[in-house]
């Protein structure tokens, strides 16, 4: 591991800082916590006795200080990490909601089991089948404009609270048109995908 070492000199001392240009891994998830690992960072000073010893004893104690921190700050970012992945993989909240009619909701807000995102679920007053996936940014676009669906410590993001409130409503208002008008949305379902499109 190869370091851009730095020294500097403060009140008679030696001190080391190292640039690092070492990274995680490319994955999307990971490069927030990258940036951790990607900075200048000020190790100390070097102990008075090694310094008495001499360049070659300077470097070596230098090399092995900024190996170590490097690592220490690696631990610490994959600790993180892991928190982050765990509190997503756990994830079960619930929503609650009142809808435009006054009539309080409950949803419940799960990790998308078939991908990344969430799955977003109304549980109450009564259950639906159907449910909302948010699983933004799926473009560069809604990356750039800071559309996500977690924060960088894994809870969610204000956005897609906001938007997981209104699919709890939105599936409130199809469960209601289903249970009025369901054979009459059977129909219009069954229609839609015996269309056969002759040229």
């Amino acid at each position: 591991m190869n370091f851009d070492i730095n020294y500097y000199e403060k009140d008679g001392r030696i001190g080391v800082k190292y640039l690092s240009n070492f990274y995680l891994n490319d994955i999307e998830d990971y490069r927030p916590f990258n940036a951790e690992l990607m900075d200048e960072f000020n190790v100390g000073l070097i102990p008075s006795d090694v310094q008495k010893m001499g360049k070659t004893a300077i470097t070596e104690y230098a090399v092995q200080a900024c190996q170590k921190d490097w690592q220490k700050r690696r631990r610490a970012v994959l600790k993180k990490i892991r928190s982050r992945e765990k509190r997503i993989d756990t994830m079960n909240i619930p929503l609650t909601v009142t809808h435009s009619s006054g009539i309080t909701l409950i949803g419940l807000i799960v990790k998308n089991p078939d991908g990344y995102g969430i799955r977003v679920t109304l549980e109450a007053p009564f259950k639906s089948e159907e449910a909302y996936i948010f699983n933004y940014p799926n473009c560069f676009a809604a990356c750039v404009g800071g559309l996500h669906v977690y924060k960088i410590d894994g809870t969610l993001s204000d956005v897609v609270l906001k938007d997981s409130r209104k699919a709890v409503a939105k599936l409130y208002d199809e469960e209601l048109t289903r249970q009025k008008h369901g054979d009459v949305l059977d129909i219009v379902e069954s229609l839609n995908s015996a269309i056969d499109v002759d040229d």
